[in-house]
């Protein structure tokens, strides 16, 4: 573990607040590092069907590859792709 155990909380914006722009943002501590961890994103649907929509993210954490929410994503074209680091 990088972080060690800890606690957080975030949140995330319902369509009775807007059915085009959803919010979302979280606040995490690791005990291990002793450091505060979080991020944010906003998202704007142009159309439902077919989806077309513009996200933007910003992160001041650590993700370890295979342990990601989003790590084998099959609508993220870098998914095909991957890069490796020399070992």
């Amino acid at each position: 573990m990088l972080k060690g155990p800890g606690s957080g909380f975030g949140g995330r914006t319902a369509n009775s607040f807007s059915r085009k722009i959803q919010l979302e943002a979280y606040l995490a501590y690791g005990t291990l590092d002793g450091k505060f961890k979080g991020g944010g994103d906003i998202l704007y649907m142009f159309n439902k069907n077919p989806r077309r929509d513009l996200a933007l993210e910003y992160k001041w954490d650590v993700e370890q590859i295979g342990l990601s929410p989003n790590a084998f994503a099959t609508d993220n074209i870098l998914s095909s792709s991957p890069s490796r680091a020399e070992q």
